[in-house]
């Protein structure tokens, strides 16, 4: 789970329960799908129905390969044909032509939430002998029946905020392990995930230290690769080899799992639920699936506890994990859910959500209540606190913590939203609010970045391979500014910010590039994000936006002696800051590095604590456009 989800051209089916005894399978994944739908679904059923299945049997599929669920577990296979874990898959039926020809055009589209990239765990069920939190397939008929669209129906059963990817790349999927240990000297993007990876497991489990997300295995890594480790009986030694990536991507699995069950419709107020009744093998239903999820929770913090799939089906693995808990709690180990051992699990589960920020820090979770214009009370003053909070680090405007959801509130709302690549239409919903609790927490808990700071590595397009799971707040800094200063020069609307670096981005990059005669990379290193925001906030302050050259890189460095456009560019800046600043002299614009310049930029240096050398390197670079863009 290293990118953007992609198609697997093939896939490999254990033809039994995950522990049981029987072959594998690998098969063209266009050809599992075909098997698939026409083992769970008849071919005579309504064609939306048809298909609003398939987008649901492809989605569910490329979840378990995007997530690495049977992989990252020690198995050789990508899935099972056990209905009770996966879905139905008949090694060499018939297949019904109307069926195949449906999955011909629909095998590589499929569903995920609205500013999400993974496929979405797509539950299913057959409604009739089995009924689930998911979608029902004999309900589809009669949906259909009725006139509804295949996404209507998807919408119908996991809500209005999802979506269909279409035309997703087809590839051969790689394991996510890089085949090779990490450890002190390693670099690259697999680092910067593995350190990605740490800070998001950190917030459940705050002994492992925050890393600095920069691709680099440095000490800091290490030690947090240590803590890992002890915490969840390794071998404590620094080194990420096979065990230690793949227990903490099953890790990070299951923690992010959380955060989509409750996106699917549960609440915050369902997993307080009074104790139900006793549950034990073979029951199933909302009970059973809100058990899973606080034993996924409580599995995050004790690694002899096994997580399960919350699918509200009480199966073998759910009461192996039931049985853990009790051991571990002093239960009797019945693996049957009594009161006690659900009061039990409620109290260990409770008390891990508390203790993932201290109390005064504690983000209040959503509680469904919209806040819009003209809203008042405790909760729009907590908004005003946590946007007050965000505004510290990104280019918020500040606003009155009154309680009252005025202007000053709906537009800062309208700009985080902006920030954030939501709808900015100035209302605080579901999305909205836990965007902005998620910012807040990683802001009070130190895991994030200043605005207009380098994120530290180049970013490129997605596509490339080269970019990690999460929506990268980095990236969405980047194209607000690159939306505000191409729009300036009369490329309006060339991308919509949404945190992830595609195709378009890479066009507004290359165009920006083209706009200041540089080679049309495509990709933003230190000198170009920085030549960015310099525009960006002219543009804010209505200049023209190519005043500021670009420097070069950061290798780069002018002498006497040196000549071009670009010294006479620096000519001209020094010229302008000598107004303000009188101890700078002002030197001719001549287009060469003379003694005048030399000396002026010496003064500059002098001015700044920087070494008086002479020469105009990236510090002196940066150390002038900052007195010249009003930050000093």
């Amino acid at each position: 789970m290293t990118g953007i989800p992609i198609i697997p051209e093939r896939i490999t089916v254990h033809l039994g329960r995950p522990d049981a005894y029987a072959d594998n399978v690998t098969v063209p994944f266009i050809d599992y799908i075909k098997n698939v739908a026409s083992s769970e679904i008849y071919p005579t059923w309504p064609d939306a129905s048809l298909r609003a299945n398939i987008y649901v049997q492809v989605t569910f599929a490329l979840n378990r390969v995007y997530t690495e669920w049977y992989r990252s577990r020690g198995y050789n296979f990508d899935i099972t044909n056990s209905t009770q874990y996966d879905q139905a898959f008949v090694y060499g039926r018939e297949i019904f032509s109307n069926i195949s020809d449906i999955v011909d055009e629909l095998f590589n589209d499929y569903v995920r939430r609205q500013g999400s990239i993974e496929p979405l765990f797509t539950q299913f069920c057959n409604g009739t002998t089995v009924t689930c939190d998911g979608l029902s397939q004999w309900g589809t008929v009669e949906l259909a029946q009725q006139g509804m669209t295949p996404y209507e129906i998807l919408q119908y059963y996991y809500g209005n905020d999802i979506e269909i990817v279409v035309n997703a790349p087809v590839g051969s999927i790689t394991p996510s392990y890089p085949g090779y240990p990490l450890g002190l000297g390693a670099g690259g993007r697999v680092v910067r995930i593995l350190q990605l990876r740490l800070n998001r497991v950190s917030r459940n489990y705050p002994a492992i230290p925050k890393v600095s997300v920069d691709g680099v295995y440095g000490e800091q890594t290490r030690d947090a690769v240590r803590t890992f480790q002890q915490i969840f009986n390794l071998n404590p030694d620094g080194i990420v080899g096979k065990a230690t990536w793949y227990k903490l991507e099953n890790l990070y699995v299951a923690v992010k799992n959380l955060s989509e069950l409750q996106s699917e419709g549960y609440t915050f107020e369902d997993f307080s639920a009074q104790f139900p009744s006793a549950l034990e093998y073979g029951f199933r239903g909302r009970a059973v699936a809100i058990l899973q999820h606080r034993l996924n929770m409580v599995a995050a913090y004790y690694g002899t506890i096994p997580t399960v799939a919350v699918d509200g089906i009480f199966g073998e693995d759910t009461r192996r994990s039931v049985i853990a808990f009790q051991n571990r709690f002093g239960l009797n180990p019945d693996g049957v859910v009594g009161e006690a051992t659900w009061e039990k699990l409620f109290r260990v589960y409770q008390g891990i959500l508390d203790s993932i920020l201290d109390p005064a820090e504690r983000p209040v979770p959503w509680d469904g209540q919209v806040l819009s214009y003209g809203s008042r009370g405790e909760r729009v003053r907590l908004l005003q606190e946590y946007l007050n909070v965000i505004a510290d680090v990104y280019d918020l405007p500040k606003v009155n913590e009154t309680g009252y959801f005025g202007d000053d509130t709906r537009n800062a709302v309208r700009l985080f939203q902006e920030l954030a690549g939501l709808n900015p239409d100035g209302v605080v919903g579901e999305r909205t609010w836990r965007r902005i609790t998620e910012v807040y927490a990683d802001i009070v808990t130190g895991l994030t970045r200043r605005a207009g700071q380098f994120p530290g590595t180049v970013l490129r397009n997605r596509e490339k391979g080269e970019e990690e799971m999460e929506r990268d707040l980095a990236v969405l800094e980047l194209q607000q500014a690159l939306r505000a200063v191409l729009a300036a020069v009369g490329y309006p609307a060339v991308l919509y910010p949404d945190g992830f670096f595609g195709p378009e981005t890479g066009r507004a990059v290359r165009l920006f590039q083209r706009l200041y005669s540089l080679p049309e990379t495509g990709e933003v290193d230190q000198a170009l994000w920085e030549a960015v925001i310099a525009a960006s906030r002219q543009v804010n302050r209505g200049q023209e936006v190519s005043r500021l050259p670009v420097f070069p890189n950061a290798g780069f460095v002018m002498q006497p002696g040196s000549t071009g456009d670009l010294v006479s560019e620096v000519q001209r800046l020094l010229r302008e800051v000598s107004r303000q600043y009188r101890n700078i002299p002002s030197p001719a614009v001549t287009g060469v590095y003379d003694g005048p310049t030399e000396a002026a930029v010496r003064r500059l240096q002098q001015g700044g604590n920087l070494p008086e050398t002479g020469m105009l390197d990236r510090l002196s670079w940066n150390l002038l456009v900052a007195l010249l863009d009003g930050q000093l």
